[in-house]
């Protein structure tokens, strides 16, 4: 399962020239100012806010497909969606002959995350980010793949508050996120998420590129921070990065556009 993952994700970014992941995030407009989905979304329903966010990232799907590898919801923005949601978004996505992958970050102990994981799969998603602070990324590998699910586990995230345990040295003098990226490869997980905001250097990177084998066993970089939080892609050229670009393209007036202008961006990041 996992090398199937890896496999469609290197098929995809050679195919198409490039390793843009669009972020489903529909805010509503009564939960924050600008940055929402527009209004119409929700008068053409009625006001069912579960229907105009499904159809609004049925649009950015419509809009953007062409020049992305795959499309990221993040399950805090979906929040209200039942199986029916999830599961119609998975397929229109994959639909178009790209990833599906759900930002949910899933974690709990061992039995509680085996259900969890048994609905995504369920619902029809490629991959999932998950949290690895449990403890338990082994056995929660085992599952997922077991399931046809592959994990991106969180490794060295993009929000400026991640260094504060993420960074945090152990008694053996490696920092945290080092550690994980070491699991990731000991437990064979799919890959690791690592933001390409400031605090995050090349040397980092190269760091979990060592650690987890990204190279030489196809695993993948999930990368968030880029477009409104102002990251830097190109520390990422050659080491199997999933770009993702969230509000800078699915807010923007011309959503195709612009993730044309980041799909032709990210093209020189599939070379060495």
């Amino acid at each position: 399962m996992a090398a199937t993952f890896r496999a469609r994700y290197q098929t995809l970014a050679q195919d198409r020239g490039t390793v843009l992941c669009v972020g489903l995030d529909p805010a509503l407009p009564s939960q924050r100012g600008g940055k929402s989905i527009p209004q119409h979304f929700l008068d053409d329903v009625g006001g069912d806010t579960v229907l105009a966010r499904l159809n609004f990232c049925f649009d950015i799907v419509d809009k953007t497909h062409q020049f992305a590898v795959a499309f990221k919801p993040n399950h805090q923005y979906l929040l209200g969606f039942g199986a029916r949601e999830y599961r119609a978004l998975a397929a229109y996505i994959k639909s178009k002959g790209v990833l599906a992958v759900l930002d949910c970050k899933i974690n709990d102990i061992g039995d509680t995350v085996d259900i969890g994981l048994a609905h995504w799969a369920d619902f029809g998603y490629d991959a999932v980010t998950f949290n690895p602070s449990l403890g338990n990324l082994g056995a929660a590998v085992t599952t997922a793949h077991g399931l046809n699910v592959a994990l991106l586990v969180l490794t060295l995230t993009s929000n400026k508050e991640s260094p504060r345990w993420q960074r945090r040295v152990g008694q053996d003098g490696r920092e945290q996120y080092e550690l994980t990226a070491e699991e990731v490869k000991q437990f064979d997980a799919d890959g690791c998420v690592i933001g390409a905001t400031g605090h995050v250097t090349e040397k980092d990177v190269g760091r979990v590129v060592e650690l987890a084998g990204i190279k030489e066993d196809g695993r993948v970089l999930l990368v968030p921070g880029v477009g409104e939080q102002g990251g830097d892609a190109g520390k990422f050229k050659g080491c199997n990065p999933l770009v993702n670009v969230s509000r800078g393209v699915i807010y923007n007036p011309d959503p195709k556009a612009e993730a044309k202008k980041y799909s032709e961006m990210f093209a020189d990041l599939t070379r060495a």
